[in-house]
Parts: C-alpha cells; sequence; structure tokens
C-alpha cells in the first residue's frame, strides 16, 4: 500500500537502514519488513546513465537468460561503508526459480 501523500504511480523509493525485528520505532518512522528470500545482488555503479544500464541489462537480458523470475515487484539499494570512504551499494531483487 502507499504511503500518505505518496503518488500511486506504481513506484516510490524510501531511505531504509536494517534494524532488529524487537525495536520500538517512533510514530514519525516507518517501519517496512521485507520478505525473506533468494535476492540478486548487483553492484550498483556510480553514475546514474551507468545504472540505467544496469536496469536494462537485469530486467532485459539477466533475468529472462536466467532460470528466474521476480518474487515480488521491489529493488532494493543496499549501501554499506557508511563509515568509510568510498560507500558502496548494490541493487537487490527478490528473486525465485521459474
Amino acid at each position: 500500500h502507499y504511503l500518505p501523500h505518496y503518488p500511486q504511480t506504481g513506484v516510490y523509493y524510501l531511505a531504509a537502514v536494517e534494524s532488529a525485528a524487537n525495536i520500538a520505532f517512533p510514530p514519525v518512522l516507518v517501519n517496512k519488513t521485507m520478505p525473506s528470500g533468494l535476492y540478486a545482488c548487483f553492484p550498483l555503479p556510480a553514475s546514474v546513465a551507468a545504472r540505467q544500464l544496469l536496469n536494462d541489462y537485469i530486467y532485459q537480458t539477466w533475468l529472462p537468460q536466467s532460470r528466474y523470475q521476480l518474487s515480488y515487484p521491489l529493488e532494493v539499494l543496499a549501501f554499506t561503508g557508511w563509515t568509510v570512504e568510498p560507500v558502496s551499494a548494490t541493487l537487490e531483487i527478490p528473486i525465485r526459480p521459474v
């Protein structure tokens, strides 16, 4: 479901951090549980143009040629290395066998 005031376009982005399951969140934060399962992980390029090429590769080449399909309509940008430079990230998509 969509958060209040979000356009219902089919996609929206949330900044997120991993937390323990038993933490109480203040009301100003949104708590979302990610689906468990298998995720395909791709290194995220630094440039915006290369990110679009990565998306094209994932959905037009890799996914059709793999033995997998999307489990959920979801993309996760997982950032690591917050305390060191450079920060790195992966684009993760939930998949399941065809």
